[in-house]
């Protein structure tokens, strides 16, 4: 069972989750911009509050770095507007033409190239960029995933994607299915590389124990520098 509680912390709201499976105290930037720490069931309020505290320098970097990027509900699609694939900033160009058959999303030369006709709408050019996305991210989950299964010998029982707000991944130990957050799309290509190897972790060790990061360290040397970044 998960005991949760709601602080108001140095001016911070912060929701306190102890967890019977936590072994180490983790703290989150949430979509909302409050604060999410997950403890084990053994941390104390007065420790969770000292770690809250040492690490507001930390979260005012998470919210600059938030700042400069552009949301997904303030997006008109036109062009000059900037969108990330990997890790990499692309202007949109908005190329309109008549014929509904030519519809296209392409990279090249830097830029994000939507072809589409004037008369397109926003929910029709954000599915076709949305759509785009989902094909780069399906491509690279095929020329990562056997890379990953040849690092940790372990193979996934099944993938799947959704945009999650909360994860990057998870995976049912039993089945070996593995599920994936579609944001990673925005992030350097090594994050995605990273959840692989983490949730392929899993079906050796299924918490995070000292032996789960053991075979981190093993398997994705960097990766806690790498989940760092996705926590921004």
């Amino acid at each position: 069972m998960t005991r949760q509680e709601l602080w108001t912390l140095a001016g911070e709201t912060v929701l306190v989750e102890w967890k019977a499976r936590n072994k180490n105290v983790y703290l989150r930037l949430r979509d909302d911009n409050t604060l999410n720490v997950t403890a084990p069931r053994r941390a104390s309020r007065a420790f969770i509050r000292e770690f809250v505290l040492s690490h507001l320098d930390m979260v005012a970097k998470w919210r600059a770095e938030r700042q400069k990027r552009p949301q997904l509900q303030d997006y008109r699609y036109v062009s000059g507007e900037r969108f990330r694939l990997w890790g990499v900033q692309h202007e949109l160009q908005v190329i309109e033409q008549e014929e509904r058959h030519n519809r296209h999303v392409r990279i090249d030369g830097g830029k994000l190239i939507l072809e589409i006709e004037p008369v397109s709408d926003v929910s029709e050019r954000r599915k076709m960029i949305q759509d785009f996305f989902c094909q780069e991210f399906e491509q690279a989950v095929c020329e990562e995933l056997p890379i990953c299964e040849r690092i940790t010998q372990r193979q996934a029982g099944k993938i799947v994607y959704r945009s999650m707000k909360s994860r990057w991944g998870s995976c049912n130990v039993k089945t070996g299915r593995i599920c994936l957050n579609l944001r990673l799309v925005h992030y350097p290509r090594q994050a995605l590389h990273y959840i692989l190897i983490h949730e392929l972790t899993h079906l050796w060790e299924g918490n995070h124990g000292s032996r789960f990061h053991a075979l981190m360290d093993r398997f994705c040397p960097d990766w806690r520098q790498i989940r760092s970044e996705l926590h921004k």
